[in-house]
């Protein structure tokens, strides 16, 4: 009979920040975006919980609350690290392991095969037991589910504390059905629309009609729905077993200036790249790991436009990131590492086309953009399901710019920019002689008025009335402003251009 486990490791990124600092466990600490005041908070643990801190909050705030707090960022490269080590730790209990993958939102989810296992092993709780035990040497506190289906297994590792072992699937579908829904990884606007629903746990979860929650919530939840009801394959897909692209050098003495780091990042990136190229293989992401003199990491991840094996377009990245980078003490050691990807179709080629405007080199604009300034420099909006216009998209990572529309030949289209915050106005005068001065002098008195369009409603928040008007001015130029009705005033919301 096939079984399969689920090990999870709750909330792993604040697991791996209090494993750096371990005198932090007995301390309320937080696992935030980056090391700044203004930085969101991702991760809390049960003490810095007590005081009222959660993750959405900025750090400033949140140190408002108690001065013990304690933060750190932990990089995506130090994640992924893990991520490696653990997976290859818990092939020593099996062959077949698969992590989770990005829409889980887990690193430290992983599903293993647990079928065949009796000749090794007493019994699967022993099995699940020294899983337990490797896992706690690497100072991670882990729940083991060892059941018969992928849902189920993950709901009540997700749930349940220490180990849980089924021996019939019945057994197993009930526990899961009972699990609470917020445990489950659904995103945070649909988690708050279940709980105003009454949709408290799987059971509940599960008489919703799929239709309506693609719908409504997109197909994340619609696909977790039909995974919990059975109705989507979903074998394992083992992890293959990784060779290590990596390469490494101790440094001649401490070094702080970026220019002769860039010279030995090259040496060790040429290495590497020519060890990927003879795999066929390419390169998706590179991992920077610098060892510095007072026994502190610094690690970075820079990601290319496209997976790439071009030497001169990598360093250029690798430039721009060390030249904002600033040491505290010098690099004593260099590690670089890579994440591969197979080869596309054009890389195999011998000859390829190119046009004379490659639309790739766009890509690599953005690049850079990212390697200098970080992943949140490129970014792009993102529609979303709101009431108020401010609601209805956010800002999510660029990865890709998309391949570019011909544009018509007919009169150019209208642009309506809306502000990150209205704009209070100067109030309007009841008979304006002169006309309304909406934006000053420069800009002249308001010409004429199209609307009203109004908005209202909000009772699962607060009550919103506003009446939007697009103003034209009598220099030409176009606004888009409301009045609210309970507030008594008039607001700038955005521009059309």
């Amino acid at each position: 009979m096939h079984r399969l486990a689920c090990v999870d490791i709750p909330a792993f990124p604040l697991q791996l920040l209090l494993k750096e600092h371990p005198d932090w466990r007995v301390l309320p600490a937080v696992v935030v975006v980056e090391e700044k005041p203004q930085a969101f908070i991702l991760w809390v643990n049960e003490k810095a919980r007590n005081f009222g801190i959660r993750p959405g909050h900025r750090y400033a705030a949140a140190l408002a609350l108690t001065r013990e707090l304690r933060a750190g960022a932990i990089s995506e490269a130090y994640v992924h690290k893990e991520v490696i080590e653990i997976t290859e730790r818990l092939r020593c209990f099996t062959p077949n392991v698969e992590p989770a993958g990005e829409k889980w939102h887990s690193p430290g989810l992983f599903w293993l095969d647990a079928s065949g296992l009796n000749h090794l092993f007493p019994s699967l709780e022993v099995w699940g037991q020294e899983i337990r035990s490797a896992l706690d040497a690497m100072n991670f506190f882990t729940s083991v589910a060892v059941g018969f289906s992928r849902f189920g297994s993950y709901a009540v590792a997700r749930a349940h504390r220490g180990l849980r072992v089924f021996e019939n699937r019945d057994e197993e579908e009930r526990t899961a059905w009972r699990v609470p829904l917020t445990r489950l990884d659904i995103p945070p606007d649909a988690q708050e629309s279940f709980l105003k629903l009454k949709v408290n746990t799987v059971e509940d979860f599960l008489r919703l009609p799929a239709k309506g929650l693609l719908k409504r919530f997109g197909p994340e939840v619609a696909e977790l729905h039909r995974l919990a009801m059975g109705d989507l394959f979903s074998p394992l897909t083992p992890a293959p077993l990784r060779e290590s692209h990596v390469q490494s050098m101790a440094l001649p003495g401490p070094v702080t200036s970026s220019e002769r780091l860039l010279f030995f990042v090259k040496q060790l990136l040429d290495a590497l790249l020519e060890d990927l190229d003879a795999k066929s293989l390419a390169l998706a992401k590179l991992f920077l790991r610098l060892e510095l003199d007072d026994h502190s990491f610094l690690e970075e991840v820079l990601r290319p436009d496209a997976s790439t094996l071009d030497s001169p377009l990598l360093i250029g990245l690798v430039r721009l990131r060390l030249e904002t980078l600033r040491l505290n003490a010098g690099a004593v050691e260099l590690l670089v590492s890579a994440e591969p990807v197979r080869k596309t179709i054009e890389q195999l080629s011998l000859l390829e086309e190119v046009p004379k405007r490659d639309p790739r080199r766009r890509n690599r604009a953005f690049a850079r953009l990212r390697a200098e300034f970080g992943d949140a420099a490129v970014v792009q909006a993102e529609l979303l399901d709101g009431h108020l216009p401010g609601a209805r998209f956010q800002w999510t990572p660029l990865e890709k710019l998309p391949t570019r529309m011909e544009t018509s030949r007919g009169s150019r289209s209208l642009i309506r920019r809306i502000y990150e915050k209205p704009m209070a106005l100067p109030p309007r005068s009841r008979h304006e002689p002169d006309g309304w001065m909406l934006r000053g002098l420069e800009f002249g008195p308001v010409k004429d008025f199209l609307g009203p369009y109004i908005l209202s409603g909000g009772w699962w928040k607060r009550t919103v009335q506003r009446e939007y008007y697009f103003v034209k001015m009598q220099q030409g130029d176009v606004f888009w402003v409301f009045y609210d009705r309970f507030r008594r005033r008039w607001f700038l919301e955005g521009r059309v251009e």
